[in-house]
């Protein structure tokens, strides 16, 4: 998502070294938090692939079929052949 781990510790409300101590496995997080991780994962997630769907979109279709497109339509059409 870009952040550094400065960012993502103020969005958990923890202290940054709290997040190196995770990356390091030296801690877990809370519950909290890790639920917090979950979703932000999958947001990541989502957001890559709606990245390259329209990235593939862009290549396939016709500027005016652009809007009319959505991410499942080229999900099937290309990604799940």
């Amino acid at each position: 998502m870009g952040w550094s781990r400065s960012d993502l510790a103020r969005r958990l409300s923890v202290k940054s070294e709290q997040v190196s101590q995770w990356e390091m496995d030296l801690e877990s997080p809370s519950e909290y938090s890790e639920a917090i991780l979950e979703m932000l994962f999958n947001l990541a997630d989502s957001t890559a692939e709606e990245v390259a769907c329209v990235s593939l979109s862009e290549n396939f279709f016709s500027e005016g079929d652009l809007l009319q497109v959505d991410r499942i339509t080229i999900r099937r059409k290309f990604l799940d052949q």
